[in-house]
């Protein structure tokens, strides 16, 4: 290298002395341009930047020096070009790069068509074109590179530059198809690069980066088109690239990237595991070879790090997760503050974090992905369309923290994050549902932990929003319509809307319908569409719903496995729908059912379980009233023993507790009865003892419980009514044996607060209604009281007017009860349990000292609803008009007569209106004899 340099030198002292002795302009010429060719020469040795401005400048002089007709004058331009061409690659100056395109296009234009160099000079000008379009994106520049490298590969075939200019053509027009989209770019880019891999000797040192442009647009029509084929070749190019080039060569790091790239598209296609395994191995390699201060081997980290998160979730190797974590946290580091790659790579390292917290539950894990995508987050542009994702990300980042720290600080963070994401998603961003969806979920388990209704409406808003933006044949449309409702049942709980309810039972089931028998989550939604049908019948009493529930909810169970953790609970609410339906029907059939149900729940179900005393009391409850029906003595003996299992799994301050003591004692008791076993009779003395022995501290706990729950309740919420019914009823059973007048007072306040919450289902309402009613006669049960105190107590607590405008509203609330939408048995179910409420009105009307008129209008009132109920059948008399016309004739007219009595009513005052009350109950006594008839 030395005695080169000094050769150098030397040639250059003797060139300079030419260059000063000769004088005739052409002989000048020739001296200056060899002066200029020999300190190029040696600028390329030292990289001295004096040695090419002074080239540059006697380039310059030995062109003026040329006659424009000497044939030498384009060889000397094309040397100025190249010149200039090589300071605009050192210094960035435009304005030699600008004129290197001016000189190599004189250059082109002084050489004849045939001249051997001809394509050389086009190949040039085609370069500086193209660096020029690099620097300003002129397509201008573009165009004309691609034309004038055209011209020359049209050289001979032979020629030794072919396969170079052919290879800089593919460039070019792979280039321009980045830019413009074009196909035809792109598949000329291809075929060219082909001809110049085939024109290209095997050893030839840029044979190796010709495969690789090939590789590299095979790959890039794969990504248009989808050929196999193309990415199939594309892999084979790649891997003779990798084979062509020394193991020395500073380019194989990078052609073996390429290669490892392509394996990893391959194996998202087909998901061969050899690819990726060969991937990993590639990355591995690449890593290896980069020298620490490579500028590429950052994104060869980040690389080797996503394959083998990737490998981890294709095997769960935790391993993999490993090394991926520490290799994405190495690309990191390696990787400038400013670079505009690092907010991607930490993104990366931040993803594999997560994953290793779902795997480990290491909160070190959780906060450290959450501290390095909030990074990510800060530095990336606005504008850059990943942001959202990592926006989507850190949100569900910081629920899994709320979840496992319960900070809501984590929660507000996590839905407020949602929200801006939500709002930088374009409307026709393919996964706006989904991150709708995660909005809403996030809102409604907010309001969850905080019972802001605020929360839950947004809840439902956005779930709605979700749903709408979800084509109908969208895979993810029935988890959004399970979302929708859960939020509408949540609504229910806490407004007692039975549109909320309605509208459940409708999304929930369109989610069912559309959901694929073998999914995974199918359980679960029929489970909840059970649970909802279930709470509609206990609110409207439609025998339809609980049939439906019942099915519903068997065939959740049978949709679970048998290692499911939820089967105990699924087998438990199937179980209890089906009691329900024996309770309502006396259907053996159901009652054994739910005997059986119940028996697998306790033998699947933990023993820790919070669930397992009701389940084991329900069962015990079951088998004694299997046992009441049959007389088996098997029934009885396993109701005893469940019942004692039940209390055994009683907290002793658990306010069920001596209820469950109370049922242990009356199977007992039964059992004694049928046996005259003492065993029985002393144990069941002991249960009732003890229950007595610990009965008053257990009911004090029980109404400090239910104070709690009360005041837990926001005064809107539909529970809050059957909360104060319960407080009331626990307070009037510690005043029966203490006749405390502050309990008393407690309790009948209760009744009537919960009277007075509107939400509340109607038929706990009225209950609360006639308790307030019915309270003269709980007084009058109470010891110890005189009779003076009695009515002292009776005076402050019970207002007779008070009482007469409660009981006409609760009567008014009866057609409620009974919606038309019922079947007709579920009507008459439902308004059984308010037999004598009108007749309890009028009395308490006529007590208060009002007119009888009121009185016998409420009675109207309460018949009015009982008439209306089968007045709605008469539509149904179709049959009965063919197998029996007369009875059919008689029947209409009575209706008849009910509906002209009741004009009648609505035009009259009361001397005529007690006429036409005898009328209309001869009328109603006439139609009942009809269906007794039928």
């Amino acid at each position: 290298m030395a005695s080169l340099l000094n050769n150098l030198n030397r040639d250059i002292e003797v060139a300079e002395m030419a260059v000063g002795i000769t004088s005739q302009d052409i002989e000048q010429a020739d001296s200056l341009n060899n002066l200029g060719t020999l300190l190029g020469k040696r600028f390329e040795q030292t990289g001295s930047m004096d040695d090419l401005n002074r080239a540059i400048d006697i380039a310059d002089v030995a062109v003026k020096s040329t006659p424009h007709d000497h044939p030498d004058r384009a060889g000397r331009l094309n040397n100025l070009g190249n010149r200039l061409g090589t300071r605009f690659e050192r210094t960035g100056l435009m304005d030699d790069l600008n004129r290197a395109i001016d000189v190599a296009d004189m250059a082109l234009k002084s050489t004849p068509e045939d001249h051997p160099d001809r394509a050389g000079r086009l190949s040039n000008l085609g370069l500086w074109f193209a660096r020029r379009f690099l620097r300003t994106g002129s397509m201008d520049d573009l165009n004309r590179a691609i034309d004038v490298v055209d011209i020359a590969v049209e050289t001979p075939h032979d020629h030794p530059d072919r396969a170079g200019m052919l290879g800089n053509l593919g460039v070019l027009l792979g280039t321009r198809f980045e830019r413009t989209g074009s196909m035809d770019d792109l598949n000329r880019a291809i075929d060219v690069a082909d001809v110049a891999v085939k024109s290209t000797p095997d050893e030839h040192p840029d044979r190796a980066r010709i495969l690789s442009n090939l590789g590299a647009w095979l790959g890039t029509r794969f990504e248009r088109t989808g050929s196999m084929d193309d990415l199939n070749r594309a892999i084979d190019v790649a891997d003779v690239a990798v084979k062509s080039t020394p193991h020395d060569h500073p380019d194989r790091a990078g052609y073996l990237n390429n290669l490892g790239n392509r394996l990893v598209t391959r194996f998202e296609r087909t998901g061969s595991m050899d690819d990726l395994n060969r991937a990993v191995d590639i990355a591995d390699m690449v890593v290896d070879i980069t020298p620490y201060d490579h500028p590429d081997r950052a994104g060869y980290l980040n690389n080797l790090g996503a394959w083998l998160g990737t490998r981890f979730g294709q095997t769960s190797s935790m391993d993999d997760l490993n090394r991926a974590i520490d290799v994405a946290d190495m690309a990191v580091k390696s990787t400038p503050h400013n670079h505009p790659d690092r907010f991607g790579r930490l993104s990366n390292l931040g993803n594999w974090l997560g994953k290793r917290f779902e795997q480990t539950k290491s909160i070190d894990d959780l906060n450290c992905a959450i501290d390095v995508v909030e990074t990510a987050i800060v530095i990336t542009p606005d504008y850059y369309p990943d942001q959202v994702v990592r926006l989507n990300y850190l949100g569900n980042l910081l629920s899994k923290r709320f979840e496992q720290m319960n900070s809501m600080n984590d929660l507000d963070c996590a839905i407020e994050i949602m929200e801006a994401e939500v709002r930088i998603t374009p409307q026709d961003y393919y996964n706006l549902a989904g991150r709708l969806n995660d909005l809403g979920n996030r809102l409604g388990t907010r309001f969850d932990r905080t019972g802001s209704i605020h929360d839950l409406n947004r809840a439902i808003d956005v779930a709605d929003m979700a749903l709408k933006s979800t084509p109908e044949d969208h895979p993810d449309r029935a988890r959004i319509l399970s979302n929708l409702g859960l939020w509408f049942g949540r609504r229910f709980l806490r407004t007692g809307s039975m549109d909320d309810l309605n509208r459940a039972v409708e999304v929930i089931d369109m989610a069912v319908e559309i959901t694929p028998h073998d999914h995974p989550d199918r359980a679960r939604r029929l489970s909840n569409l059970g649970l909802r049908l279930g709470t509609r019948f206990l609110r409207t009493g439609s025998m339809d719903d609980l049939n439906h529930a019942i099915d519903v909810a068997d065939m959740a169970l049978k949709s679970t496995p048998e290692d499911h953790p939820d089967r105990a609970r699924r087998l438990s609410n199937l179980g209890a729908w089906l009691g329900t339906r024996f309770e309502r029907t006396g259907s053996i059939d159901d009652l054994n059912r739910a005997i059986d149900v119940a028996d697998i729940a306790v033998q699947n179900i933990p023993q820790d379980h919070p669930d397992i005393a009701s389940i084991l009391n329900n069962l015990g409850n079951w088998l004694g009233a299997r046992f009441l029906r049959t007389g088996s003595m098997d029934d009885l003996n396993r109701a005893v023993d469940f019942a004692d299992m039940a209390v055994k799994s009683t907290p002793h301050n658990h306010p069920d507790r001596f209820g469950r003591l109370s049922n242990l004692g009356n199977w007992l008791g039964r059992r004694f009865e049928r046996t005259g076993s003492m065993d029985d009779l002393n144990r069941a003395i002991d249960v009732a003892d003890v229950a007595r022995t610990c009965s008053m501290d257990d009911l004090n706990r029980a109404i400090d419980f239910a104070d709690v729950a009360v005041k837990s309740t926001p005064d809107e919420h539909p529970d809050r009514a059957g909360r104060l019914n319960d407080l009331g009823n626990w307070l009037l059973k510690r005043a029966r044996p203490t006749s405390s007048i502050d309990d008393l007072q407690r309790c009948i306040s209760s009744f009537r607060a919960g009277w007075n919450c509107v939400n509340a289902p109607p038929s706990i309402r009225i209950k609360l209604a006639r308790d307030v009613a019915s309270f003269s006669s709980v007084l009058l049960e109470l010891k110890g009281l005189s009779k003076q105190l009695l009515a002292n107590v009776y005076d402050s607590l019970l207002n007779w007017e008070e009482l007469s405008t409660l009981l006409r509203d609760a009567v008014e609330l009866l057609p409620t009860v009974s919606p038309r939408s019922l079947q007709h048995t579920d009507k008459q179910h439902m308004l059984a349990d308010f037999a004598g409420l009108a007749s309890m009105a009028a009395s308490i009307t006529l007590n208060a000292g009002q007119e009888a008129a009121l009185a016998l209008r409420l009675l109207e009132l309460g018949r009015g609803v009982i008439a209306g109920l089968l007045l709605e059948i008469r539509t149904d008399i179709s049959d009965l008009e063919q197998q029996y016309p007369e009875l059919a004739q008689k029947f209409i007219r009575s209706l008849w007569n009910q509906q002209q009595n009741d004009a009648m009513m609505r035009r009259g005052g009361f001397p005529k209106f007690l006429k036409r009350f005898v009328l209309r109950r001869d009328s109603i006594h006439f139609f009942y004899h009809l269906l007794q008839m039928n």
